[in-house]
């Protein structure tokens, strides 16, 4: 099983999502832990590569098991979420990826994976 390490940064009551370009689903901001890294580790480390900005995590606010299919393959993986406070302006270092800050009745209109996070997201505000 595969974990993804992510952050929820909350900013003027919108929340900040990533995708990849050429997809349609949005996710909390983060990414895959590598072998031997820490799902801290891995956050510190995806929000400095893909955003250039250097994190400080707050508590973890949840983890839990994420069954679902990407293009044809079935996939289990951990979701670790961290909290995290930033008032650092969005600049983009990896091309591949799109952000964008949402507000909660947009959530409604657009695809967020995975679905438990809308439910956990909006608890915690």
């Amino acid at each position: 099983m595969r974990t993804r390490a992510c952050g929820l940064i909350i900013r003027e009551g919108r929340v900040l999502l990533q995708r990849k370009r050429n997809e349609m689903i949005w996710a909390l901001p983060g990414g895959r832990v590598e072998v031997g890294e820490t799902p801290e580790a891995a956050l510190i480390r995806e929000f400095r590569e893909e955003l250039g900005w250097d994190v400080h995590l707050g508590s973890r606010l949840w983890e839990f098991v994420n069954v679902f299919s990407h293009e044809g393959v079935d996939i289990r993986q951990a979701e670790v979420c961290f909290a995290i406070a930033s008032n650092m302006p969005l600049t983009i270092m990896d091309e591949t990826l799109e952000f964008r800050w949402v507000s909660p009745s947009e959530f409604l209109h657009i695809d967020v994976r995975p679905y438990d996070i809308r439910n956990r997201i909006f608890q915690n505000q």
